[in-house]
């Protein structure tokens, strides 16, 4: 049970660490390969199809929820940018473009959690280790993608 809270943890900070990394091609690959590699361990390690259908569906909405958070991260970053280039522009402004992102960030952040949690319940603790390691390959391929400038 420790080790899924110490996974949870490196999910929802894999997930938030996405927004202060620069995304190169080689970034976006590396992070498509290990999701790759997590598909294909999640294949070999659940032999019921009904749950491994189940798995690789969770595996699909983590991939999705961490791609979608890095867009937001960099229709964000340009929004910021453009709000820092004119002087005049009011303190609420930013203030609301804050507010509007966390609002998504923590909608995104659950929906990671909510899919790591679906992985879990449909690998089971026999083959969990293996799949584990493999997320944690994933989600920290995720972390090192940086925000398009």
């Amino acid at each position: 049970m420790k080790r899924s809270i110490k996974l949870l943890w490196i999910i929802a900070v894999a997930s938030l660490l996405c927004a202060c990394a620069g995304v190169g091609s080689t970034g976006a690959q590396r992070v498509d390969e290990e999701f790759s590699a997590l598909r294909s361990t999640v294949v070999k390690e659940v032999s019921d199809p009904q749950r491994q259908v189940l798995a690789l569906a969770a595996v699909d909405d983590l991939q999705g929820a961490i791609r979608n958070f890095s867009e937001r991260m960099n229709v964000f970053s340009v929004e910021i940018e453009r709000l820092n280039r004119d002087p005049d522009t009011p303190r609420s402004s930013f203030e609301t473009a804050f507010r509007d992102f966390n609002t998504e960030r923590n909608a995104l952040r659950r929906a990671v959690v909510k899919a790591h949690l679906e992985l879990l319940a449909q690998v089971g603790p026999a083959s969990w280790t293996k799949v584990a390691e493999q997320e944690q390959k994933a989600l920290v391929a995720a972390a090192s993608i940086r925000v398009k400038k």
